[in-house]
């Protein structure tokens, strides 16, 4: 309140964060100097309040703060007393607030309350909300063990129908913790409401956890969609209407990619994905090659216009790949063996700004000869693609690399040390490289040693610098904690120059570690 007795006509943000102290009457002033603070912030474009207390207090009902767009609420706090704040936040744009999921009172009273909201409120509000997110508020229950089940639920609504109270708002966030609702089915109670109440104009749906969603979501104006499959936790998948789409991201764990979530009218082969233009697809296991059988209940999948599409050891089949390569495709993301990225790679891409390939499945030496042939025949037709990207995952590194081809890769990511010497005699057959990462991070000391020994002698073996296009390049070592001194920098911090004489246009050297 002294800070702010300047004028703040001049500023684009405010952003005040009230942490209670707990002295006598600490509410009371706080509400009465924050009406004082935000009374004259008219002109400000972002107003933002978080309020970090301990406990609601009905104190708060007397807030006024006609210009605050943004609201932060660090306690759990009932429906109505909610609702009851916000008619004094008229411009209000987002409210984050905090739910205990493991009491069974509020998440009761909650749900109980919005689905009687037209009982409380039988016309809808003028209020301007466009975002709500709901925390889960009791962090401290959640054990070690379970930490790593943590994720979020979210059930996200561009707008507002009359079923609902708050007017006009755009999404609705919810995060909880994937044990807690599968045992006790609160907080999946309360976003299911949630999610209900929205369901006439549902934009926009992301929900993180198992979905368990029993209904059809048939919402004309759905245009993103993030759901996730797991077979023993998935009570019903739910239908979605697909021609509204413009982005999907779906993980399937323990299952395979079932179309038939899309298929509207169960009568028809046809599923039509009529505006989408970003799919994200996510799978849990590695798949040798697209499947050479039709899809279940052989659909017959179309994307007109898709645009972007990332895919990670999903279980495709053929028929599926060759619907996914839509001819405005221009940014294209793959993971898994190199069979199905060939697969995959049939049809022409010269449409293609970006390319990234994830070889994710070399784990014997024998292997090789076989990658190298198929990234040989995908790179040699990626001519005119701005970005070609390739990272080879492996255990036992890639040998034999005189039969690469790759004229026309510009990024190479290594997650093995391959030998420099070996990686020397490689690079003039990648001749447009200018990004190289190396990963370190299962390299014994003598091995790193070998290396800036064959570094510090560059110049015996190659009396002339190479005329390689190289401008960066990353060194990662991601087990910095089991070591005792930063083997990246400690490691090769003693040969940059000699890499740069051998390189003349690299510019950007980089030590990555954890």
């Amino acid at each position: 309140s002294q800070l702010c007795k300047q004028p703040l006509r001049d500023l684009d943000t405010l952003f005040l964060i009230w942490v209670e102290e707990e002295y006598p009457d600490e509410l009371d002033d706080f509400v009465f100097l924050a009406n004082e603070i935000f009374s004259k912030t008219d002109d400000i474009k972002y107003v933002h309040c978080e309020i970090r207390a301990a406990n609601f207090d009905d104190s708060m009902l007397g807030i006024y703060w006609p210009y605050l767009t943004h609201l932060s609420l660090g306690f759990t706090i009932l429906f109505e007393d909610l609702f009851e704040i916000v008619q004094n936040v008229p411009n209000l744009l987002e409210l984050n607030m905090v739910i205990d999921y493991h009491d069974v009172n509020v998440i009761t009273e909650a749900t109980e309350f919005l689905t009687n909201i037209k009982k409380h409120y039988p016309t809808p509000s003028s209020s301007k909300i466009e975002t709500l997110r709901i925390d889960n508020s009791d962090d401290e229950a959640v054990t070690d063990s379970e930490s790593s089940d943590r994720e979020s639920v979210s059930s996200l609504a561009e707008s507002v129908d009359d079923a609902a109270a708050i007017d006009g708002g755009n999404s609705i966030r919810a995060y909880s913790n994937i044990k807690l609702i599968q045992e006790l089915g609160l907080g999946n109670m309360l976003i299911l409401e949630l999610a209900v109440g929205y369901d006439k104009q549902l934009a926009k749906y992301v929900c993180s956890m198992p979905t368990t969603v029993p209904y059809t979501l048939l919402a004309p104006n759905l245009v993103e969609l993030d759901l996730r499959f797991i077979h023993s936790w998935t009570l019903k998948f739910p239908t979605i209407y697909p021609r509204s789409l413009r982005k999907i991201d779906i993980m399937f764990q323990d299952v395979s990619i079932d179309w038939d979530v899309f298929r509207v009218d169960k009568e028809s082969k046809a599923i039509v994905f009529d505006n989408l233009t970003d799919l994200s697809i996510t799978g849990d296991s590695y798949i040798p090659e697209l499947r050479d059988v039709a899809n279940a209940n052989n659909l017959d999948l179309k994307f007109p216009n898709l645009e972007r599409l990332f895919l990670s050891s999903c279980n495709l089949t053929k028929k599926d790949g060759q619907a996914l390569m839509s001819h405005k495709l221009n940014w294209l993301h793959f993971e898994g063996s190199f069979i199905a990225a060939s697969q995959l790679c049939k049809q022409p891409l010269r449409n293609l700004d970006t390319l990234f390939l994830a070889w994710l499945g070399l784990q014997h030496p024998e292997e090789t000869d076989d990658f190298i042939s198929l990234a040989n025949e995908i790179f040699n037709k990626t001519d005119g693609i701005k970005r070609v990207q390739c990272e080879i995952c492996s255990e036992s590194g890639v040998k034999n690399v005189d039969g690469v081809d790759w004229p026309y890769l510009t990024h190479l990511s290594l997650a093995f040390m391959m030998p420099f010497k070996d990686l020397f005699d490689m690079l003039p057959k990648v001749p447009n490289l200018v990004h190289l990462d190396i990963l370190i991070n299962n390299c014994s000391d003598n091995e790193l040693t070998e290396a800036t020994e064959f570094l510090a002698n560059i110049k015996k073996h190659y009396p002339a610098p190479s005329s390689s296009k190289i401008k960066s390049l990353r060194l990662i070592d991601e087990n910095t904690a089991l070591h005792s001194y930063s083997r990246c920098k400690q490691t090769f911090g003693g040969v940059i120059e000699d890499l740069k004489w051998y390189w003349p246009q690299l510019r950007d050297i980089k030590f990555q570690e954890s």
